[in-house]
């Protein structure tokens, strides 16, 4: 039974063959959640970075990692396009509310600890979501950028109300950039900004309060509408 399914693996084609690799990565995505940011850093690094690794290795493919100037040029325009969302969030009473995890840091030591282990969540997530479910299935052309939009959305469910409703559109455009270089770097560097922007934003006053307060009440609104 074994050599069968093995036999009937190898007969798959490529993309096939890392979507069904994908099965078991969502699943432990979407159940396994540890507690502590700590535990989840290395779940991430583990489970999304370390097993897909195995899995190019094996297959000879890349893991998504490459950088040139094509890509450096890239990071800076998504960086560019993206990181004021993330600064209005810290505007955004439920996001100032939800943000940092684990509370504020008094020092800037204490900051600096919480983003390096928030590093390794956004990098296991992008080699997850913008890695084998786009980049490593680019054989489908501009379509695989459309894979994982919604099982994105899926695992933010029971996030603040603006990041459920924001990441999806987020994973298109993050999956966008990567896909044009090949290369899931620009999606990594902005996100890690971008939670360190919002985890900032979201321990001093907010820059934009009204604005903050109005935009929280249009996606309550839209919620309220599903």
């Amino acid at each position: 039974m074994l050599k069968a399914a093995q036999s009937s693996y190898s007969d798959l084609s490529g993309v096939a063959q890392v979507l069904v690799f994908a099965v078991p990565l969502f699943a432990a995505e979407f159940f396994v959640r540890p507690d502590s940011l700590a535990l989840r850093a290395l779940e991430k690094f583990v489970v999304f970075v370390l097993v897909p690794l195995a899995f190019v290795r094996f297959h000879g493919r890349d893991l998504g990692l490459r950088m040139d100037r094509r890509v450096a040029a890239y990071t800076v325009l998504l960086c560019l396009f993206v990181l004021p969302f993330y600064v209005f969030a810290g505007s955004i009473p439920v996001m100032r509310s939800f943000y940092p995890v684990g509370g504020v840091h008094s020092t800037a030591l204490g900051f600096a600890g919480h983003q390096f282990q928030q590093f390794f969540l956004v990098l296991g997530t992008e080699v997850f979501y913008r890695g084998v479910l786009c980049v490593w299935i680019s054989d489908i052309g501009r379509r695989s950028v459309l894979v994982s939009p919604v099982v994105y959305a899926a695992r933010h469910v029971g996030k603040p109300g603006p990041e459920f409703l924001g990441s999806a559109p987020a994973d298109v455009v993050f999956g966008a950039f990567d896909y044009r270089v090949n290369s899931i770097v620009p999606s990594v560097v902005a996100h890690w900004l971008g939670m360190a922007l919002t985890d900032y934003f979201c321990s001093v006053e907010p820059v934009f309060p009204v604005l903050g307060s109005r935009a929280q009440e249009l996606m309550f609104g839209v919620l309220a509408v599903f």
